[in-house]
């Protein structure tokens, strides 16, 4: 038995493959560093990003064309050329991640890598020449791509991946702001406009954001319920509980 962060990855790994049950799981984290909940007036900066190297697609145009005129934080270790703004915390430990998302009111969230544009070809061209991946639904939308017979332009292709910034995000109580790439991989865990907001482009994002720094009160009921719900539901004593506690008890000769 294994566990990971891809729930598409182990549902197509289970239909495929005997013998190794895969359970999707989330990140975990321990009890003593979680953080307390501060209310949205307490917090100094409008929004916080973490990433990797992957800056393409909808978090470009985040990075480049919105979050510059706003206080924001941006988490990295990387710093990468171009039109990008300033990687604001350069290193990504874990306590460095909670510390800025404590202090920021929303938090920008994408599950997932995003082709467009030059990419699109090449992501089509490897997934033609892996068949395997037919099968597998983290590749739904290139297969649709493939299966047409003309791909209209500005298409934006997304493989999701459930990131663990959204487990932080949720945890430390900023507002999560997620990209609707049509996967929606992170409804899994949380409820739309309930525990989270979902933007389609830069001016929707823009415009939420507006809205969450005019008017604190009425949006910060939905991060504090992400935030309990991750409290209650997804650190490392309930994973511990809910899914390894089970495999120990189960494995256990009678």
């Amino acid at each position: 038995h294994s566990f990971t962060m891809c729930p598409d990855s182990a549902d197509w790994v289970n239909a495929r493959i005997g013998g190794c049950h895969r359970t999707p799981m989330w990140q975990a984290v321990a009890p003593w560093i979680i953080p307390e909940f501060l209310p949205m007036a307490e917090r100094r900066y409008d929004i916080v990003y973490m990433s990797s190297k992957s800056y393409s697609g909808p978090a470009m145009h985040a990075l480049v064309q919105v979050l510059p005129n706003y206080k924001y934080r941006w988490v990295s270790n990387y710093r990468p050329p171009g039109p990008f703004p300033r990687v604001t915390d350069f290193g990504k430990s874990l306590r460095r991640r909670l510390r800025v998302t404590q202090d920021s009111r929303m938090a920008l969230v994408l599950n997932g890598l995003f082709y467009m544009d030059r990419t699109l070809p090449e992501v089509q061209q490897d997934f033609r020449s892996r068949p395997i991946l037919r099968s597998h639904g983290a590749f739904r939308q290139v297969r649709a791509a493939v299966e047409r017979s003309d791909v209209p332009p500005r298409t934006c292709l997304t493989i999701p991946q459930m990131k663990s910034r959204t487990f932080e995000a949720a945890l430390c109580g900023a507002l999560m702001l997620v990209f609707n790439d049509g996967c929606n991989i992170i409804e899994r865990y949380y409820e739309p406009d309930t525990e989270f907001l979902y933007f389609h482009n830069t001016s929707h994002l823009r415009q939420l954001m507006d809205r969450v720094i005019a008017n604190p009160v009425v949006y910060e009921p939905i991060a504090f319920r992400a935030h309990m719900k991750t409290r209650e539901l997804y650190t490392a004593r309930a994973w511990a509980e809910t899914l390894v506690m089970p495999l120990v008890h189960a494995s256990r000769r009678p």
